[in-house]
């Protein structure tokens, strides 16, 4: 026969268990509804939605300018140039395209993950003013209340030509050039400009670094550059 003293010991740890269930539930919700309004109060998200860039060039048509597209170097590229600062190729060759990229997460600060080559210029002839250009600048000031990318200007010489002296067969390594500031593009600006002196191949990328802060991560075309670049004479 059970005693009575076992079922009430049983009965209440049956009550007590049911009451810490309803607590860790409630606390649980409790919880979740704290780190939404915490997160809004940072301005930070901790279930943001993270987006990935997918960075686009392309050029004035131009004997200078060789934007680097999906697969490598796009157009005539000049067949001393083999490979570019961060080892993008002629899409002609093995196709190597070494863009930039970053991963924004929306209400978050962040910054280049990997840096990439965006154009090729053929300043071997004559001495070129170069532009860029952000062409989707209003998309991207809808995505980011600021960014700052770092922008670098690589360079390289001839170092061998053909028998008759009237092509380059092979350049030199890539350094970057003393003459032109390593710099930023702006959410202020969305646009630069460099003098390039005769007598080089130039390399333009963006390097890892900088910074921005996401807003949103909806759009992938905003939260992606889409770069334009013209070369002139000078």
């Amino acid at each position: 026969m059970t005693s009575p003293h076992t079922d009430l010991s049983t009965l209440d740890s049956t009550l007590l268990a049911a009451k810490s269930g309803r607590r860790r539930k409630r606390f649980l919700a409790i919880s979740v509804a704290a780190l939404a309004v915490l997160s809004v109060a940072m301005g930070v998200s901790f279930l943001g939605n993270t987006g990935t860039t997918k960075v686009g060039v392309t050029a004035s048509s131009s004997a200078f300018v060789f934007p680097v597209g999906e697969h490598g170097i796009e157009g005539s590229v000049p067949p001393a140039v083999t490979e570019l600062a961060h080892g993008s190729t002629a899409a002609s060759g093995t196709k190597v395209s070494n863009l930039p990229s970053w991963s924004p997460i929306a209400n978050s600060a962040g910054e280049v993950k990997e840096g990439g080559d965006l154009v090729l210029i053929d300043a071997t002839g004559t001495g070129l003013v170069a532009n860029l250009y952000v062409t989707n600048l209003a998309g991207m000031q809808a995505a980011y209340t600021s960014f700052a990318l770092p922008v670098v200007v690589w360079q390289s010489a001839c170092t061998e030509e053909n028998e008759a002296k009237t092509e380059c067969t092979k350049i030199g390594t890539w350094s970057k050039d003393p003459e032109v500031s390593s710099t930023f593009l702006t959410n202020t600006e969305g646009n630069l400009s460099f003098s390039l002196k005769n007598g080089m191949y130039y390399d333009v990328t963006i390097e890892q670094g900088g910074s921005y802060y996401a807003v949103s991560t909806e759009n992938e075309d905003d939260m992606s550059p889409s770069f334009y670049f013209t070369a002139q004479p000078v």
